[in-house]
C-alpha cells in the first residue's frame, strides 16, 4: 500500500511538470500565431519586438495556465483512472480543454481586433492540441501506470 502511494506522489508531481510545460508550449504558440503572426523575422531583427513577444508569451503563459488548471486536472484524471495512453486521446483532451476554458461562463477571451470567429476558435483548438501533445509526450504515454494491473488483465 505505501509502495502505490509513493508512485501516486512520482505520478503527481510527473503530471504538474506535464502541465507547466504544456501550458508553456500553448502560450508559445499563441505568441507565435497571434502575437508575431506566424513570422519570426521581427525576433530576429528587433530587440524590442523579442521583448515584447518575450512578455506576451509569459502573460499568455500565466493566462492559459490559470484558466485551463481545473478542466485540465478534471480531464488528467480521467486520462489516469482510464488508463488512456494514445497519442489522438491525449492531443483530442487537449482540445477539451481548450474548449472547457472557452466556454466557461466566466470566460472574457474574445477574438483579437480582424480575427474572424473561425480564426480564433482554429488557433484555440490548435493551442489545446499543441498542449495535448506536449502532456502526451511528458506524461500521457505512460497513463495509469502507477495503478495496480486488474485482476480481470491488462490496460485498455
Amino acid at each position: 500500500m505505501l509502495n502505490l502511494f509513493f508512485r501516486l506522489i512520482v505520478r503527481l508531481v510527473a503530471l504538474t511538470i506535464s502541465f507547466i510545460i504544456a501550458t508553456l508550449c500553448a502560450a508559445l504558440f499563441i505568441t507565435f500565431a497571434l502575437f508575431l503572426e506566424g513570422e519570426t523575422r521581427w525576433v530576429r531583427e528587433d530587440d524590442l519586438a523579442a521583448g515584447s513577444a518575450f512578455i506576451f508569451a509569459m502573460i499568455a503563459w500565466f493566462d492559459i495556465a490559470m484558466r485551463s488548471a481545473a478542466p485540465a486536472a478534471l480531464v488528467m484524471l480521467c486520462l489516469e483512472l482510464g488508463r488512456f495512453r494514445s497519442l489522438i486521446v491525449n492531443v483530442l483532451a487537449g482540445g477539451a480543454v481548450a474548449l472547457i476554458a472557452l466556454l466557461a461562463p466566466f470566460s472574457t477571451i474574445e477574438p483579437v481586433d480582424g480575427m474572424s470567429q473561425h480564426q480564433f476558435w482554429s488557433v484555440a483548438l490548435a493551442t489545446g492540441f499543441t498542449g495535448g501533445f506536449v502532456h502526451w509526450m511528458i506524461a500521457g504515454a505512460r497513463s495509469g501506470n502507477w495503478l495496480p494491473v486488474p485482476r480481470g488483465g491488462g490496460t485498455l
